[in-house]
C-alpha cells in the first residue's frame, strides 16, 4: 500500500468519525429540548415558558449540533425556570 493510499483511509476514518459524533451531539441535543418540553408540561405557566423557548431555540436556530453540554443545557434553563416561578409566584 502506498503512503497517499494510507493517508487517503486515514483521512476517511478521521472524516467517519467526526460524523457520527455530529450525529451523536445532535440527538443528545434533541433529547435535552425533548426533556424540557417534559418538564414544561408539569410546570407552571411562567417555567413553562422559559423551558418551551428554550426547547425551541435548541431545536430551530440551528444550535442544538452546537451544545457542548446538553445535559448542562438542561440545567441551566430549569435554573431560569425556577427563577421565573419564584418571580411570577412574588407577583
Amino acid at each position: 500500500m502506498t503512503q497517499v493510499t494510507r493517508l487517503a483511509f486515514a483521512g476517511c476514518a478521521v472524516l467517519s468519525l467526526a460524523a457520527c459524533g455530529s450525529q451523536s451531539q445532535e440527538k443528545s441535543s434533541e433529547q435535552a429540548a425533548n426533556q424540557l418540553d417534559q418538564a414544561a408540561d408539569q410546570s407552571d405557566p411562567a417555567a413553562a415558558k422559559v423551558m418551551k423557548e428554550r426547547a425551541e431555540q435548541i431545536r430551530g436556530s440551528g444550535t442544538g449540533a452546537a451544545l457542548d453540554d446538553p445535559n448542562a443545557a438542561v440545567q441551566d434553563t430549569m435554573r431560569e425556570a425556577g427563577a421565573a416561578q419564584t418571580g411570577a409566584a412574588g407577583k
